[in-house]
């Protein structure tokens, strides 16, 4: 409750003795987005653009790799002709034709 005769104010919030406007926001009730817009709504995404898109499609990161066979962001192994994940494939040198 307030004083009679008090000297406390309504800052532009209208909030009795309220600190104003005070960072992250740019007006009462808005922040600035990325783009520096007040009230814009724009975020950065996981990549670090702003209201970007996040991985691109198919990829796993920012730097556009994908998942190998064992699941692994950006990995090396491949399925080879016998469809196995990091296989050793059909082998030729020891007289095999086939999986």
């Amino acid at each position: 409750m307030g004083v009679c005769g008090g000297d406390a104010k309504k800052d532009e919030c209208d909030i009795c003795n309220g600190p104003g406007v005070v960072e992250p926001y740019c007006e009462c009730n808005k922040v600035r987005g990325c783009d520096g817009v007040c009230g814009s709504g724009l975020m950065w995404d996981v990549c670090n653009e702003c209201d970007g898109d996040g991985f691109p499609e198919g990829k796993c990161n920012c730097e556009g790799d994908t998942l190998d066979c064992n699941g692994n962001c950006g990995g090396i192994e491949f399925v080879d002709e016998c469809d196995v994940c990091n296989g050793t494939g059909i082998k030729y040198h020891l007289g095999e034709c086939d999986c």
